[in-house]
């Protein structure tokens, strides 16, 4: 018989927790409370209640439960019989040896309340091929729940796509678990589980849905356009050629548009035109304005939500994993980023109040949030500036992107592409639907800022954080050429 085993009694309603505590005790088992007021979900219940069990077998036995031995008996026998989970009253009252745990993870918290997460966690015992027992069978208390059943759906869509046969006959778990910091304390691993096919799941509509399980494949970040703009200087097209390699090796690009503008006297050489083989690129011969002709001849053509954009003078070190990092910071800061700016703010077009609130929000600690290796600066309505857009590189909602740039072409004529573009950003009240984050290396030293001007916070000191470099950081990247024409950046 099973002896390295744990009874745990979460609840938050004590009377009922102290009833069943005696139910227990009568049969001959001793059983642990556990205080379940105040938790946000029932999977963080449950798994600080695997943290704290002493024991490498876990049974739960929630406040309404009222099993009888035979029933310990029957649970003891299938775990010993090789299956992962048993539940005998599903969630209600189960089991489990903490080695499942460590296989298939803790239960996802993004589950707010109570309700999604058992489906989850079921679900993904059978896509680790582990059998599971899951019944209505001991004498149960028909009390309602103390968890409200409401704000799991959406992460639950999010997470799986659901089969529907005939025609569809996959189900497919589309994000990774979270990682949590919890201390799992495994006397004996066990391995030997029975394979999914021994399964016995009681009135589960949803596994006669699924006729094959997948896992995600390792994601890849999302879908963009990329769009890089350079001249035929010799010394641009190899910085370009550099640049798109390592861009391209690190997001997974649709459609690869490249405008060139022809310095006189000097042409495209041969290794460039190699490298633009399998590209959608513009030759654009135009002497004047050359920048926004050759996004007049591609923006059009975008056909992915996101655009990166990126000249010929910026080196771009390292790229996150994009797709997270949005579910991330949008969720986190309860947001809709539209921008992911690479750039620090270029500080050189402050207004007197845009110069205040910029500082104020460099100086708000709750305005950082930290992302995998990174620092994500999530920026203010109040401190955007007339480089908010900011140029030469930048993540950007093809929204944002095309339809700043036909408002600037016709409003703002003059106005150089950064200034243009966030006047339009404005003029379209896209800052009410959209909010923009730098990415930084790391967490800036608020102590050491706090005494800086708005612009040397930003030319100085987060230029030293960025994830790429430019001719400020890398002056070997200023190959500027000496333009005829009065400008070849505006409107």
């Amino acid at each position: 018989m099973l002896d390295n085993f744990s009874i745990i009694i979460p609840s938050c309603r004590y009377q009922m927790q102290n009833d069943t505590k005696n139910h227990l005790k009568n049969l001959g088992f001793d059983s642990i409370l556990h205080d379940g007021a105040g938790y946000p979900s029932f999977s963080k219940l449950i798994n600080e209640c695997i943290e704290f069990c002493p024991t490498d077998y876990v049974i739960i036995c929630n406040d309404k439960s009222r099993p009888e031995k035979v029933h310990f008996d029957k649970m003891f026998s299938l775990l010993e019989e090789g299956y992962g989970f048993v539940g005998l009253y599903t969630f209600g009252f189960f089991g489990f040896h903490k080695s499942l745990v460590k296989k298939i993870g803790f239960f996802d918290e993004r589950f707010i309340n109570g309700e999604y997460e058992d489906c989850d966690y079921m679900r993904r015992i059978a896509l680790n091929n582990i059998a599971m027992y899951f019944s209505y069978e001991i004498p149960y208390l028909e009390i309602g729940s103390s968890w409200k059943r409401n704000g799991a759906k959406q992460h639950y869509v999010k997470k799986w796509k659901e089969a529907n046969p005939p025609h569809d006959l996959v189900c497919v778990k589309k994000l990774r678990e979270e990682n949590y910091n919890y201390n799992l304390k495994i006397d004996k691993e066990i391995d030997n589980f029975l394979p999914f096919d021994r399964s016995v799941v009681a009135h589960a509509k949803w596994m006669e849905k699924i006729i094959v399980l997948e896992d995600y494949k390792e994601e890849k970040n999302m879908e963009i356009d990329l769009i890089s703009i350079t001249t035929s200087q010799p010394q641009k097209q190899v910085m370009f050629i550099k640049n798109s390699y390592q861009n391209i090796s690190k997001v997974k690009v649709k459609n690869k548009f490249v405008g060139i503008d022809m310095i006189e006297g000097q042409n495209v050489f041969e290794g460039t035109e190699n490298f633009l083989k399998d590209f959608n690129y513009i030759v654009d011969k135009h002497p004047l304005n050359g920048m926004i002709n050759n996004l007049s001849t591609v923006i059009d053509l975008l056909e992915s939500d996101w655009v990166l954009y990126t000249e010929d003078d910026v080196r771009i070190n390292e790229i996150p994993d994009l797709d997270r990092l949005l579910t991330f910071i949008n969720s986190k800061a309860n947001t809709n980023v539209g921008i992911i700016d690479l750039m620090a703010a270029r500080g050189i077009k402050f207004t007197p109040h845009a110069q205040e609130k910029f500082k104020e929000n460099a100086l708000d600690p709750s305005s950082y949030y930290s992302f995998d290796n990174y620092t994500l600066w999530l920026r203010t309505n109040e401190s955007i500036d007339d480089f908010f857009i900011n140029f030469p590189v930048l993540f950007i909602k093809k929204e944002i992107f095309q339809s700043c740039f036909d408002v600037a072409k016709e409003l703002f004529k003059g106005s150089t592409i950064e200034v243009g573009f966030t006047k339009a950003f404005l003029h379209l009240k896209l800052n009410e639907k959209y909010s923009k984050v730098h990415i930084f290396k790391q967490m800036p030293d608020l102590n050491v800022i706090k005494d800086m001007s708005s612009t040397d916070i930003s030319l100085e000191y987060f230029n030293n954080l960025l994830l790429m470099d430019n001719k400020d950081t890398a002056p070997g990247l200023d190959f500027s050429v000496n333009h005829t024409h009065p400008c070849s950046y505006s409107f």
